[in-house]
């Protein structure tokens, strides 16, 4: 297969600036199909730049600000929007130098139905009533559709995610514990209304196999290889499963086989 000439070709992001943490709070909608969001990433700035490019795909970015190392908060950055290579540029007022820096979003985006980032799914209860649940695709391109973000696999950032949820009457909100460092495409959740059922494996790691109302009885077989297969993993090299829970869930609509995060794995059921 041969590439045409006048092929333009890809560019990565400029080496300007690394994450090394993100904060992220998303606030979805299950019945608008949209979702809030409040970022803050910990970078370190590598040159000196007066501009940031990350990726955001089909992400709205209602505000944009960076606190340098003195302190000092430069304000409602330029956005610039390349959408062919689903890249953000912030412009920034000011030349700055290497550094350690926090950038500040605040974001809207879709819910959407293609299978790809944070995205939702259908399937019926057990009266017959179509429900929702969000979940995510991030592998291999595809977290930019949902926060924006440095996303090739190269950089490598731990993650203190948030989820919140909005009815008629409270606000709920879920903090999940800081991650490894990790790539982008790594993150994983989901929400809606789900139950469960748990094992432990011998070194005493807590799983779980998640499903929609209803289903998870479905879950026993997956419940008990998972179990077996982390107590086989760890023997066999030696290393104790590095973290205090392994969740599965299952979801209506899914474009892979697996995909597979640090702490949940996600798969289709029938």
């Amino acid at each position: 297969m041969r590439c045409s000439a006048g092929a333009e070709k890809f560019e990565r992001l400029p080496e300007l600036a690394k994450p090394t943490h993100y904060t992220l709070v998303l606030t979805p909608d299950l019945k608008k199909f949209t979702f809030d969001g409040q970022e803050t990433a910990d970078i370190e700035v590598i040159e000196s730049t007066d501009y940031l490019k990350l990726h955001a795909n089909q992400i709205d970015i209602k505000n944009a600000e960076i606190t340098l190392s003195d302190g000092t908060v430069l304000k409602n950055l330029g956005i610039d929007y390349d959408k062919r290579w689903t890249t953000v540029t912030l412009k920034l007022p000011k030349q700055i130098g290497p550094q350690k820096a926090k950038v500040s979003l605040d974001f809207v985006g879709e819910l959407n139905d293609n299978m790809r980032g944070f995205y939702r799914s259908s399937y019926k209860d057990a009266a017959g009533n179509e429900r929702h649940i969000a979940s995510t695709q991030f592998e291999s391109t595809y977290a930019r559709l949902a926060f924006p973000c440095w996303d090739e696999p190269i950089y490598k950032a731990k993650f203190d995610n948030v989820i919140s949820e909005q009815n008629a009457n409270n606000k709920k909100v879920v903090k999940f514990a800081t991650t490894p460092p990790m790539s982008s495409y790594l993150v994983a959740f989901a929400v809606g209304e789900l139950e469960y059922i748990e094992g432990k494996t011998n070194g005493g790691c807590l799983v779980r196999v998640y499903t929609v109302p209803g289903k998870k009885n479905q879950g026993e077989f997956s419940l008990h290889v998972a179990v077996k297969a982390l107590d086989w993993y760890s023997k066999w090299f030696g290393i104790d499963y590095p973290l205090p829970k392994c969740d599965l869930i299952a979801i209506p609509d899914f474009s892979m086989g697996l995909l597979l995060g640090f702490f949940i794995k996600l798969s289709e059921f029938g």
